[in-house]
């Protein structure tokens, strides 16, 4: 009986706590005392559930919700170190969404520590080097260092060469973003990376048809009613997000920042 009023106890005060707010390391420690796991757990529903609701009625992703997920993120994996979701879950926020890449990658190192098998937390830090920073010596070693884990993918050792390379293709992204999708299972945070994932795969599929354009007519289309005439398109293409997408020689970008208009 005495532990099941610790237990309900403990619940009913994490889950009083005001949204947009954790209780510090310092404090949740001493109070989850052999229910870390059990706390981590809820904590993370909570969090992921707050920012995904907030998402789904559109609310842009700043300064606040930053706070709040770095500050949930660092408590649950001071409970719990090896809990991989929330270190996934706040690297695809501060990466994607808030370019935040240094905060990003303290918590992959962080994960790299506790989870020494792991592919993953090397993988997403050698990727934000690459793809968004454009630091090639920074991710080839942690591609490298990702690569030569016993459980990472046969293709990984291709795909960090093609990434150091300077391939500028979206197929990396669609890669990570189809990885996260198969392991989140908040359903407002899953629609968000899945139409984020939509977009990159129609950018992707533009830009596989305008190279077929080009290596026919040894000149890149003008207009997007050029590769209609070619019979490369069925018809006028839409952003997901609601913005204009552009060819700029062989690339398609899209002038949503992949964010609603």
């Amino acid at each position: 009986m005495a532990w099941q009023w610790s237990h309900t106890q403990r619940l009913h005060m994490f889950q009083g706590s005001p949204v947009g707010y954790t209780l510090p390391s310092g404090v949740l420690l001493p109070l989850s005392l052999r229910f870390k796991g059990l706390i981590s757990n809820f904590i993370f529903l909570k969090t992921i559930t707050t920012l995904g609701e907030e998402i789904s009625h559109g609310v842009i992703i700043d300064k606040r919700h930053q706070d709040y997920v770095v500050s949930a993120v660092e408590g649950i994996t001071d409970l719990d170190p090896r809990f991989w979701e929330p270190y996934q879950f706040a690297v695809m926020i501060l990466s994607w969404d808030l370019k935040d890449f240094k905060t990003a990658r303290i918590l992959l190192e962080k994960a790299m520590k506790h989870r020494a098998e792991d592919w993953r937390p090397p993988y997403y830090i050698g990727f934000n080097c690459l793809y968004f920073q454009g630091d090639a010596t920074c991710g080839a070693h942690y591609m490298g260092i990702a690569s030569d884990k016993k459980n990472a993918p046969s293709y990984l050792p291709m795909m960090a060469i093609k990434l150091a390379e300077g391939d500028e293709s979206y197929k990396p992204a669609i890669f990570l973003l189809r990885q996260s999708i198969e392991e989140t299972q908040n359903p407002h945070f899953l629609q968000h990376m899945q139409r984020r994932l939509q977009t990159f795969e129609l950018m992707d599929f533009l830009e596989e048809r305008i190279r077929i354009f080009h290596e026919k007519n040894e000149s890149y289309p003008e207009t997007w009613e050029d590769m209609i005439t070619e019979g490369l398109l069925k018809g006028l293409p839409e952003d997901p997000y609601g913005g204009k997408l552009i060819m700029r020689g062989g690339r398609v970008y899209t002038t949503s920042g992949l964010l609603d208009e």
